[in-house]
């Protein structure tokens, strides 16, 4: 996945975003419903701290400090150390939500590394929890909803935009996120995970299909062992996502 492009239009160079990584609140609600709302009024009682999984140039982070300034602390993840903090400011100055004098002091606190492998904060850390088109690459999909249980505040809320259906790939890959018991029967992973009490789905529009919101529950363990895990991108390079494979235990 490219930072961005150069191209020269006009005998002028322009820098053009990776349009996937670039998204604001705007695009975040068509994904995930009306979450800044919530945000906003969490602000009007008390300071509030918000953490984007996979938030790539920070757009949506950056919004929600010019929004809510010191009322709401920022956090964000990426995978890469070339989406680093660096990369944020620029995209910030350059798409002028910030000024130079401003900016510095609205970055998000970030961290580069892969979320499924235990998330770099204290339980009962973050009011919101947010995640774009990110969820569907990460190698242990159950754990990272449980990471994501532990660090939310007893009246917190997550909201995860899943891809885990993939109806053009083959059919092995069709499904990313792959469940099996110890009798050898697949069990849809919805269904798995409707049994939990605090997951719903919820459907914004037929475009931007399905999100997971998940609140804070005392003891949470899917109950899933993860068996194997496959960045189908290295099979084939315009297949997108890492299919995780389980056993219940």
């Amino acid at each position: 996945m490219t930072l961005y492009d150069i191209k020269t239009i006009n005998g002028k160079k322009q820098r053009f975003w990776n349009t996937g990584r670039c998204r604001g609140i705007e695009d975040y609600s068509k994904r995930l419903g009306d979450f800044s709302e919530e945000i906003r009024e969490a602000t009007e009682k008390r300071k509030v701290r918000v953490l984007d999984i996979g938030c790539g140039y920070g757009n949506v982070l950056l919004d929600l400090k010019r929004l809510f300034g010191n009322r709401v602390e920022t956090y964000g993840i990426n995978l890469e150390p070339r989406w680093n903090l660096g990369l944020i400011r620029k995209f910030g100055l350059a798409e002028k939500i910030f000024t130079k004098a401003e900016i510095d002091k609205n970055l998000p606190k970030l961290y580069i590394g892969e979320s499924s492998k235990g998330l770099p904060y204290p339980s009962n850390y973050f009011d919101f929890i947010i995640s774009v088109a990110s969820m569907q690459y990460v190698p242990d999909k159950a754990k990272l909803l449980e990471e994501c249980n532990r660090v939310l505040r007893k009246d917190g809320i997550c909201r995860i935009q899943h891809s885990f259906s993939k109806t053009s790939l083959p059919l092995e890959y069709k499904n990313l996120f792959e469940i099996w018991n110890n009798k050898g029967e697949r069990t849809d992973w919805q269904e798995y995970l409707k049994r939990f009490k605090n997951i719903q789905f919820k459907v914004t529009n037929k475009e931007h299909g399905e999100y997971i919101i998940l609140r804070k529950a005392k003891n949470f363990k899917i109950g899933l062992e993860l068996i194997s895990s496959l960045d189908i991108n290295q099979i084939n390079p315009t297949w997108w996502g890492t299919k995780a494979v389980y056993r219940i235990i």
